[in-house]
């Protein structure tokens, strides 16, 4: 038994053209019905996760075709012609009509449910239970999260840990006791796997056990950047925490993707803690999108002299809470301790 991309009596209206009824081959993917899709909230979401592969993950494109065509399947319907009368970009407009000839982008998303079908990594849809709530909140929430490993830490308490990549011993001992005796009172750890207190963090809330950790990617599901973390990367997954990305599969890590990635790690969390930052680091990003979310930022002071703190001492002076213990941090928070068992 299989399951069509596209129904066969499906009529668009008001798309800017005349799409009409699909019936063709190049509009079908049948993939074997499976738990795979008996997990998701209506056939519907294999049309919106096509549009989200279509618009290479951009937001604004994809709810903007949503909104104009009412729905994936007539916006993919939609001619070439119809898209560029939308204003959208070139790359866009070449995306369709390589997919309505079946060639190399119709062909990596058949990989894409593939490799779903057969477990290397999922993805959530954001209507679905474990989508986390936190994160539905914000200004521009994904569509979608590709992850691996135990999902259901989505709900748990996040905190969001992050700081230099290039911290000071000091700094990377704090972040790692702190992260650890988080863990340990039963909060879960985010973070973006970057070099530095990124790490160091992880590596803290691991040490715990229970694997209380979340690391978001700037890049596809299937990478790991720096490749340097791939056994740390691994062990997150092992031991019972999760990774996740919105980046589609095989997408490799460019510079504008970070920025996209701290809003999923500042959004997921109820606050934000920075360990060790200069004033252009981009820890003081997160920060300022986090204050934007309506999370708290917390910051751990350093030394007048140092440069690496100048940022947590600017964060400061913005209105974040100082914190010197993990006791300030779950009182700021209004969280209890739930240890370990």
């Amino acid at each position: 038994m299989t399951l069509a991309l596209f129904t066969d009596d499906f009529e668009c209206v008001g798309s800017v053209g005349n799409v009409g009824k699909a019936g063709i081959d190049h509009s079908l993917i049948s993939i074997s019905t499976s738990n795979f899709i008996n997990n998701f909230p209506s056939q519907g979401w294999l049309n919106e996760l096509a549009l989200w592969h279509l618009v290479n993950h951009s937001i604004l494109t994809w709810r903007g075709l949503m909104t104009h065509f009412g729905n994936a399947e007539c916006a993919i319907r939609a001619s070439a012609a119809d898209w560029k009368s939308l204003g959208l970009h070139a790359s866009h407009i070449k995306r369709l009509n390589d997919w309505h000839g079946q060639g190399k982008e119709y062909q990596r998303f058949e990989q894409t449910i593939a490799a779903m079908q057969h477990g290397e990594f999922h993805v959530l849809y954001e209507q679905m239970s474990e989508y986390p709530s936190l994160l539905s909140k914000i200004p521009d929430p994904p569509p979608f999260l590709f992850y691996r490993g135990n999902v259901q830490c989505l709900h748990q308490p996040q905190l969001a840990m992050v700081g230099t990549r290039k911290p000071s011993p000091s700094a990377r001992k704090i972040a790692f006791e702190f992260a650890r005796e988080l863990a340990q009172s039963g909060i879960w750890i985010s973070s973006g796997l970057a070099q530095g207190i990124d790490a160091d963090c992880h590596r803290g809330a691991l040490a715990a056990g229970g694997g209380r950790t979340i690391a978001v990617l700037g890049t596809g599901i299937d990478m790991c950047y720096p490749t340097a973390h791939q056994s740390l990367y691994d062990q997150i997954v092992a031991e019972g925490g999760l990774v996740l990305t919105e980046f589609l599969p095989k997408t490799e890590p460019l510079a504008h993707h970070f920025p996209r990635r701290n809003r999923i790690v500042s959004g997921m969390s109820v606050g934000v803690l920075v360990v060790e930052a200069a004033l252009k680091s981009g820890s003081l990003i997160t920060a300022r999108l986090a204050a934007e979310q309506g999370r708290d930022v917390l910051v751990i002071p350093g030394h007048i002299a140092n440069e690496q703190v100048a940022g947590c001492h600017q964060l400061i002076r913005e209105g974040a809470r100082l914190v010197t213990s993990v006791e300030d941090i779950l009182e700021d928070l209004n969280l209890s301790r739930n240890p370990l068992l």
